[in-house]
């Protein structure tokens, strides 16, 4: 599972830093970058909810091999066509099939973590992202920019089969029937909306930074834009490790508040920033953010829900990030049209941090968030 978790990864976030320099080439302007990730993020906030709910009342292995198959599907699209339109198209199937395959792969890990380590499991096996936000923007520019963006593609499509074969031959958890019957299923799960709305907000500075600082630290001299990624992954990846554990240990309140401020701190470095180095320490602050966030948010959303509901609550989940990460880009694409310049845009992408900490500060004193735990 964790294997075919980076495969998907990988396949989905290399795309995202060579945006603003293949659009250029169709035809296109750096700016609509924005909106290519904001498409694919949207179409996949549609399709959780439903891969959820089918995920709860179907079973898990054909709602994932026919996620993983569309997913091909649009990789072979990306080899065969050229133009602003079919690129906007196939980042929409690209989103769809993100958003099926990644709900079916996160509840399916869910299944098989125990519940008295649940936000330990989770956080390893989310090492999955941070792996592939470590090697994909470099691998992705690396190749686009020195073998072209066919050769890209051609790795894209080739990263989906490998995981269709794997998916194939995974033994899946099958739901309890009598169980399934007794359990309402709507698309969302409602104890796990708060830290979801929480996870929105603070999701879009992420976007917008996942989708500019390339560029941007490029503009600022640096070297190998891909860097920024680099530092962001390792730091992830080393909390991560710690997160979860201390969330199972000591509770979700203190690893939260501190990825908080993380997320908070990275676009406002970047707007002050004047050489290399306020980026790069604003690429560690976006790592402890995510790093701590994400676990952190996951297990309070999944932790306490029965296994006839875990799609709809990974769902639930999963959908603040598509809602924040798309929504972030596009907003940060409109603001570098009409601002003209990064540092500003940056700035204000700094705002919604404000929501997001009000938002979770205000629900662990209630104690209304899903799983929220003060202490072990």
């Amino acid at each position: 599972m964790i294997g075919v978790s980076l495969l998907l990864f990988v396949s989905f976030h290399i795309f995202t830093p060579i945006l603003p320099y293949y659009l250029p080439e169709i035809g296109g302007k750096s700016s609509t970058a924005g909106l290519m990730v904001g498409i694919a993020s949207l179409c996949a906030l549609f399709m959780r909810p439903l891969t959820g709910w089918l995920l709860d009342t179907k079973g898990r292995k054909g709602i994932f091999v026919a996620g993983v198959v569309i997913l091909c599907i649009a990789a072979l699209g990306y080899n065969l066509f050229g133009s602003i339109t079919a690129l906007f198209l196939l980042r929409a199937l690209h989103g769809l099939s993100w958003g099926c395959s990644n709900t079916s792969a996160s509840t399916a890990a869910s299944d098989f973590v125990p519940r008295k380590r649940f936000a330990e499991g989770m956080a390893i096996f989310g090492l999955t992202a941070n792996i592939s936000m470590a090697i994909a923007p470099p691998l992705g520019l690396y190749i686009a920019l020195n073998h072209g963006f066919d050769m890209l593609f051609a790795f894209t499509l080739f990263f989906a089969l490998t995981a269709l074969i794997l998916v194939l031959n995974i033994r899946f958890y099958k739901l309890p029937k009598e169980g399934a019957k007794k359990t309402p299923h709507g698309i969302f799960h409602a104890p796990a909306l708060p830290p979801a709305v929480v996870m929105l907000f603070g999701m879009m500075p992420y976007g917008c930074i996942t989708t500019f600082a390339a560029i941007y630290t490029t503009e600022m001299g640096a070297a190998n834009g891909a860097v920024y990624f680099t530092i962001t992954a390792v730091v992830i990846g080393t909390l991560r490790i710690f997160a979860g554990r201390i969330c199972d240990a000591k509770g979700d309140v203190l690893p939260m508040v501190i990825g908080l401020a993380g997320m908070t701190a990275a676009p406002l470095l970047l707007f002050f920033a004047e050489g290399l180095l306020p980026c790069y320490i604003s690429a560690v602050c976006l790592g402890v953010g995510m790093g701590l966030m994400s676990p952190v948010a996951q297990a309070m959303s999944v932790r306490s829900a029965p296994p006839e509901r875990r799609g709809a609550a990974n769902s639930t989940f999963l959908c603040s990030f598509d809602l924040g990460i798309g929504g972030g880009a596009a907003l940060a694409g409109l603001l570098l049209h009409f601002l003209g310049d990064y540092p500003r845009m940056f700035l204000v992408m700094a705002l919604p941090m404000i929501a997001s900490v009000l938002l979770f500060f205000f629900w662990a004193k209630k104690g209304d968030a899903s799983s929220v735990r003060q202490n072990g």
